[in-house]
């Protein structure tokens, strides 16, 4: 029995009041002392034994109609307790990225930007060192940090930002499953490659390791995913309200990270389509796109337009490094950094290394997995994760080639792979001009794992496989995801 789109709202209402209660209070029980740290450590490994049993369970007494939705519900519920967990038990200072220290403003790092609006209630009066970053994620997150200085019996300011620091970005993280299953429900895919998606998403371990960690990451890799699903929802439907709804993720997504204009793109050749064959309504889609550009200019160029006054640099910046230090990579040619993928670099470790690799097609895959970060925990679970993501990587390239060679029309295919293509060729632009070891990190573009496996699966569908290949295909995917989502959680358990 289908839920009406009513429950469908309440469903995605008490699953955003979760998300939004359960860290806070977590950490201001946690803050409080009212319960031992340990004790709460050990109700979450309770509480992914307990959820998987109620999983497996619950899917079996299903009825054939509910169990698509009682599985997607249970891996959203998955995948949240994943990244509250991580969130709450990774070090304060543990697989972060330019955090450094709480209680000194000189140090213009990530922390210091948090302190300022927490503390002094403004923006920074400089844009040295990561203080240029735009604001909206600190906003958020100095938000939280307040909540929870409410909620805590200690009320110093170092303490609260090192501990809710961290909350923002989980957050951020457990609505972007939430998104993820919105734009595949937006995509109309089939019920088995849904479930797919949305099991990679929730168990991709760069998705945790992003939650449980100060700055804009998360927040960047939510609003990517909310750019695509609105502008493929205004597509469908172009409604007023749905202008409004683009124009609003889209500012706030600028405000966020510079990346998040990306989307733009895909938009802008949505709106010029839409102009070209309903010539006749020209005159809506020109108000609509002023009514766009009046909510989401304001919205995302404030900051940008205040930092040129202010300080006199360019919407662009970002923070240079030196040419020569050691993470620079430009010693290399252009071959071996750009070369589709270094084998030997690849099986000599299932770990990206900041300061020796130099190869983005290598670095990139790894780092959608593991960040920059390695794990003492042997070498057969990093591997299993590598070589799924590797034998997703290669199949999305045979279906791609496949879709174009047989030139079908469907239209959200093409723009699915439009937009991949866009961040991939990005992503190569960004390491020709920033030849640096940190400059390959997936961490600054975590949509385009979740673009991967929803253009896989969307593919998938569209080509319309022989019967024997199209089976082989789908019982490989079930057990690779699987075996994926079981890696994952053995990681999650070993490192937190």
């Amino acid at each position: 029995m289908c839920r009406s789109r009513a429950e469908d709202r309440i469903y995605e209402y008490i699953f955003c009041l979760l998300v939004v209660s359960i860290p806070v209070i977590g950490q201001a029980m946690i803050a409080n002392q009212g319960i031992g740290a340990e004790k709460i450590h050990m109700g979450m490994w309770i509480c992914i034994l307990l959820g998987t049993f109620l999983f497996v369970g619950d899917i079996l007494m299903a009825s054939r109609g509910e169990r698509e939705e009682k599985i997607l519900r249970w891996i959203l519920l998955l995948g949240c307790i994943m990244r509250i967990g991580y969130t709450f038990y990774n070090g304060v200072f543990s697989r972060v990225h330019d955090v450094w220290y709480y209680d000194d403003y000189t140090q213009n790092s990530k922390a210091s930007y948090l302190m300022w609006l927490i503390e002094r209630g403004k923006l920074p009066d400089t844009y040295e060192g990561q203080l240029y970053h735009q604001p909206f994620s600190y906003f958020f997150t100095a938000g939280v940090c307040k909540i929870l200085q409410l909620m805590t019996y200690d009320r110093n300011i170092y303490f609260i930002g090192s501990i809710g620091g961290k909350l923002g970005s989980c957050m951020a993280s457990c609505m972007t499953l939430l998104f993820s299953l919105k734009l595949c429900k937006e995509l109309k895919m089939k019920a088995e490659n849904k479930i797919l998606a949305m099991w990679f998403v929730a168990f991709l371990p760069g998705m945790y390791l992003a939650a449980g960690r100060i700055g804009e990451d998360a927040f960047s890799c939510l609003f990517a995913v909310m750019e695509i699903y609105t502008a493929l929802k205004w597509q469908h439907d172009s409604s007023f309200w749905n202008t409004v709804y683009a124009a609003i993720t889209f500012g706030l997504g600028l405000q966020t990270n510079l990346s998040c204009i990306l989307p733009m793109g895909l938009l802008v050749i949505f709106v010029l389509e839409k102009m070209v064959k309903d010539h006749e309504r020209i005159k809506k889609y020109i108000g609509q796109t002023a009514i766009f550009a009046g909510i989401a200019a304001p919205l995302g160029l404030w900051f940008y337009i205040r930092n040129a006054i202010r300080f006199g640099i360019p919407f662009t910046y970002i923070n240079e490094q030196e040419v020569g230090n050691i993470l620079w990579t430009g010693e290399h040619s252009l071959w071996e950094r750009f070369a589709p993928i270094n084998w030997r670099n690849l099986i000599s470790s299932p770990y990206a290394n900041t300061y020796e690799d130099y190869n983005l097609s290598t670095y990139f895959l790894k780092s959608e997995i593991f960040g920059e970060f390695s794990f003492e925990m042997g070498k057969v679970i990093p591997y299993t994760l590598l070589i799924i993501n590797l034998l997703m990587t290669i199949f999305l390239i045979a279906f791609m080639f496949r879709w174009i060679t047989k030139r079908e029309k469907e239209h959200d295919e093409w723009a699915l792979m439009g937009m991949f293509a866009f961040y991939l060729l990005f992503i190569c632009y960004s390491y020709y001009k920033e030849p640096f070891g940190c400059s390959m990190d997936a961490r600054y573009f975590l949509i385009v794992p979740i673009l991967k496996v929803v253009l896989l699966g969307k593919l998938s569908e569209s080509l319309n496989l022989a019967l024997a290949a199209g089976k082989g295909y789908a019982a490989l995917m079930k057990a690779a995801m699987l075996l994926f989502g079981t890696a994952s959680i053995v990681m999650f358990c070993t490192i937190s």
